[in-house]
């Protein structure tokens, strides 16, 4: 038998396989050496499936021991071809300390790279006009006469919604921080995270000005709050239904109109807001509450076998019990939210044969809580136990590593 040449085999995937059927084949394969094998087959298959395999690029050069520092090399090599910059949807990038500011002599002989990957990473990010959601966490090292992240101010995107800047490295003569904020990409933005003391190299007058411009972060309702100043001033001059960070609820006043509006909370301050005037019911839109946290303070030490009377349960059942008590007063301090569907924290229980996260528990939790399809818990790992439609059955799943910020903003809102 023959084999039809390429070009042959193109015309018959044309003709007898629509895109919708082969898209759906192909979401069962995920693999990544697969999906990319799949791209060297022929044209129509790379460009169905590089709309997959890139529309989220992760580069971490956080790796002490390297595997992810070089893997992220040639994903950054790769994304410099322009055929991709009209696929990328999702970039997040991660770095550690630069070589030279390591404490250990054997790295500080190691080459700066730095400013090869701020370079390369500029060139693509300044080509992507379908670039929606940019994450930057990096500690590269200073470069005090042109500055990092030059780039940002001439994103070619418009359609940027999340935008997370957590970076110790901008400081420069080239960061000019009043020309970013009025850049075209950003107007478009959702929601905001700002790790960076960089509001303070801009004039206060220059500041009121800019926050007085209705055209600057108009379309803004998720925000992560790291403290005063600058973001207090969005928190109360945008309409804000997505938070997540530090709040102190002193920072919102009775009068405040944010607080009926928010949807979604995820705060370390969230003791402190149950305990303010009004407590949660302040919030009786909430649809998403975190940082909970489910922590056993008792040792395991400190319950022994000897102090139950013989007719008393056992100590196992004693820790499964208390366990269950401290899940079940969490939920009832917010029974007040109505239209709650899920919740984020940490738990930190001790292990017994009999998880206190099982199904009698959710069956507990959905006659207070009908709503709630989602909980998503961090303790040693991460993971999400889920409640789909249909039949009332909860399935955990295992996560990757995730902030309140990523919760807030959505990432896990397709499982």
């Amino acid at each position: 038998m023959t084999l039809p040449d390429f070009q042959s085999l193109e015309l018959y995937q044309q003709q007898r396989l629509p895109h919708e059927l082969l898209l759906d084949i192909f979401s069962y394969i995920e693999d990544k050496s697969d999906n990319l094998n799949l791209c060297k087959t022929s044209k129509v298959f790379r460009s169905l499936v590089e709309s997959r395999i890139y529309k989220t690029i992760r580069l971490d050069f956080n790796d002490k021991k390297g595997k992810n520092m070089h893997s992220s090399l040639q994903l950054l090599e790769m994304i410099q071809n322009p055929r991709l910059w009209n696929v990328i949807k999702v970039v997040q990038v991660t770095s550690g300390s630069c070589h030279q500011r390591s404490k250990f002599a054997s790295d500080q002989t190691k080459k700066c790279i730095c400013g090869v990957i701020d370079q390369k990473l500029g060139t693509a990010l300044q080509s992507m006009q379908t670039l929606e959601v940019l994450s930057i966490r990096c500690d590269f090292c200073l470069n005090l006469s042109t500055g990092r992240h030059r780039y940002l101010k001439k994103l070619a995107t418009r359609r940027m919604r999340h935008f997370n800047f957590e970076c110790r490295c901008s400081m420069g003569n080239g960061f000019d921080l009043p020309t970013l904020f009025t850049a075209p990409w950003v107007q478009s933005l959702n929601g905001l995270s700002w790790l960076t003391n960089l509001w303070i190299t801009i004039p206060s007058e220059q500041l009121e000005t800019l926050l007085k411009n209705p055209s600057f972060l108009p379309q803004l309702n998720t925000l992560h709050y790291t403290g005063s100043g600058m973001l207090d001033k969005l928190l109360t001059g945008r309409k804000i239904t997505r938070l997540s960070g530090a709040v102190d609820p002193s920072t919102w006043k009775e009068s405040h109109p944010n607080k009926n509006s928010i949807t979604h909370l995820s705060v370390c301050t969230y003791i402190r807001i149950l305990n303010s005037p009004g407590g949660i019911k302040q919030f009786r839109n909430l649809q998403h509450f975190g940082k909970l946290s489910f922590t056993y303070t008792e040792r395991r030490s400190q319950i022994k076998m000897a102090s139950f009377p013989l007719s008393a349960v056992t100590g196992q059942t004693y820790l499964i019990r208390r366990q269950l008590d401290i899940v079940n007063r969490i939920f009832d301090s917010i029974a007040d939210l109505k239209c709650l569907s899920s919740i984020d924290g940490t738990t930190e229980l001790i292990p017994v044969e009999d998880d206190p996260w099982n199904q009698v528990l959710f069956a507990r939790l959905e006659s207070t809580h009908p709503k709630l399809r989602k909980i998503f818990l961090n303790d040693q790992f991460r993971y999400g136990c889920i409640r789909k439609d249909g039949p009332q059955l909860w399935t955990k799943h295992q996560l990757p590593y995730y902030t309140s910020w990523d919760i807030i903003t959505g990432i896990f809102d397709h499982i």
